[in-house]
């Protein structure tokens, strides 16, 4: 059987199934080299209900900008499938997999609904620190991230960068659950690290 392959491009919208029986939307925006650029759209429908392209026209995001692999969520049923696989080498996966897992007749596999053109595309900046999350309780280096080139802001991040979302590639059960739930673990831990990098400058001076 011949394979149905999605070719993904700049503007494409992709429909999202998640686990409550809804779908939620996120549109490519820019092929940054950390990973594909995404807004998530405030707007889901029941699963089966028909999406207008044109519903997408005033429609605000919710959460952007966020970085995933869009191409993981196009095979997101096959790689639950290999749960026990990825357990024999010592890889947790995440909950999300055992609840796709409960609904075998399901397909939770992303797909392209649509495109919406982008224009004037302005890229929205990025911040990360040295040593990452593994680093969120030590006062690091923190940088901004212009898609071209790192700046370095130095160990107290300035306040007025701590609105810029951490630079991080969101797997996609982490944008199932920012859709879903509004909130992600992973990104709940960013924005801790970026509220508390004053508190940390201070008592380590």
């Amino acid at each position: 059987m011949k394979k149905n392959i999605q070719r993904l491009k700049i503007g494409d919208i992709i429909e999202v199934p998640l686990l409550d029986g809804e779908k939620g939307f996120i549109q490519y925006l820019f092929n940054d080299k950390w990973g594909n650029l995404i807004g998530i759209f405030d707007f889901t429908l029941p699963l089966n209900r028909d999406v207008d392209i044109e519903q997408f026209s005033n429609k605000p995001f919710k959460f952007f900008p966020i970085l995933t692999r869009i191409r993981e969520g196009f095979v997101l049923s096959k790689t639950a499938e290999r749960i026990e696989e990825l357990k024999k080498y010592h890889i947790e996966p995440h909950a999300i997999f055992n609840e796709i897992l409960t609904n075998p007749n399901r397909d939770f596999n992303w797909k392209i609904v649509g495109n919406k053109p982008v224009t004037d595309f302005i890229y929205p900046n990025f911040i990360w620190k040295e040593g990452g999350r593994s680093a969120k309780n030590t006062p690091t280096r923190w940088y901004l991230y212009t898609g071209e080139k790192n700046i370095e802001l130095g160990k107290k991040l300035p306040e007025k960068y701590k609105s810029l979302e951490y630079m991080t590639s969101f797997p996609a059960t982490s944008i199932i659950n920012l859709i879903q739930n509004n909130h992600d673990d992973g990104r709940n831990i960013d924005r801790s690290m970026i509220e508390k990098s004053s508190s940390f400058f201070s008592f380590f001076q």
